[in-house]
């Protein structure tokens, strides 16, 4: 997964988020079949005391995109569906504007998946 630096497009909103839904807590370190990458990056799923997978919150709010490297591909899937989800509704980084973490109701959301309209069921198709 890739973040906007803090000086690119996204990078403050971004950051902002992060610091808000991490600074304080716990969270428990997943390391997929390789944990450093070709560039000398440390590759782990995040993941928060009731199991939601931070890296799954970012793609799906639009902070950043879905980089998969082989080997690591366990949630390859799920990755590359959030980050699909986000570019569909244009949110983040796929977006026209970000939101101001500095406004009050930027962080008021109680469910930060925003559930409702996310992983409908699919529908058959019909031959």
């Amino acid at each position: 997964m890739a973040s906007p630096s803090r000086r690119a497009l996204g990078g403050k909103e971004s950051f902002a988020f992060l610091r808000n839904l991490l600074e304080g807590r716990t969270v428990k370190l997943e390391v997929d079949k390789k944990l450093v990458d070709t560039y000398g990056q440390a590759r782990y799923y995040v993941y928060l005391n009731d199991g939601t997978m931070v890296n799954a919150l970012i793609l799906l709010r639009g902070f950043g995109r879905a980089v998969i490297k082989h080997p690591n591909v366990r949630y390859r899937k799920k990755l590359l569906e959030a980050e699909k989800f986000a570019k569909s509704f244009k949110r983040g980084i796929w977006g026209d504007s970000f939101r101001d973490p500095n406004e009050d109701d930027f962080f008021k959301d109680k469910d930060p998946f925003d559930r409702s309209p996310l992983f409908r069921p699919r529908r058959r198709r019909r031959y």
